[in-house]
């Protein structure tokens, strides 16, 4: 049980960094 508690909150931190990147990326492109 803790190791599936484990491996979700690591996919959702996953999705969290991969769309703060996408967004530092699209803020980015909006400035240029």
């Amino acid at each position: 049980m803790m190791f599936v508690l484990i491996l979700w909150f690591g996919g959702m931190a996953v999705d969290l960094m991969r769309y703060e990147t996408t967004r530092t990326k699209l803020q980015g492109w909006n400035l240029l």
